[in-house]
């Protein structure tokens, strides 16, 4: 959990550095959003993350993954004909082959923004409608996922507003 909220906002970076003595504060909140995310591409904006991933990047990846989005965007069915599409499933097959499903006995946690809840009741708190059903990392627009984790404080973080309140009820799952 550490690892994933260790972070630096744009802020400290500018004060505990030596970008005062080359840039001033506006200088540097104009022109910081100029610096690509290395990963994404997208703009820096409030945070840095000072890790590198925890393993070895093959040296062609940031191309096949620039591939892959764009054959994503123009043909997504075509996704698996890319060589390394098809070398990441094969490697999670494999896996996955290896690992076997078991029920789950004890309690979960579901974490849901307090304003986007207009109630405290079980229908907020299952999976979403399928018509208001976005794309995100394990589900695919119109097929809902329920997420859900053993962990309360993981549940919610991932809400994305660690600093807004959270309604995070206790979900008893039993196999009987």
């Amino acid at each position: 959990m550490e690892f994933q909220t260790n972070r630096i906002p744009l802020d400290d970076l500018y004060s505990g550095s030596l970008f005062p003595e080359l840039f001033t504060r506006k200088e540097f909140t104009d022109n910081i959003g100029r610096i690509p995310y290395p990963r994404c591409g997208r703009p820096l904006d409030r945070y840095i993350w000072p890790y590198n991933l925890p393993m070895q990047v093959p040296p062609d990846f940031e191309t096949n993954s620039e591939q892959i989005t764009d054959l994503a965007k123009r043909s997504p069915f075509l996704l698996l004909t890319h060589p390394f599409a098809k070398r990441v499933l094969d490697e999670i097959q494999g896996l996955g082959s290896s690992v076997s499903a078991s029920l789950v006995d004890g309690y979960l946690y579901r974490a849901r923004p307090k304003d986007k809840v207009p109630s405290f009741s079980k229908e907020w708190f299952g999976p979403p409608d399928p018509a208001h059903t976005k794309e995100g990392r394990y589900n695919h627009a119109g097929k809902p996922v329920l997420y859900v984790g053993s962990d309360r404080r993981t549940c919610f973080l991932e809400t994305g507003s660690p600093r807004a309140a959270c309604l995070l009820p206790k979900l008893l799952l039993s196999r009987k």
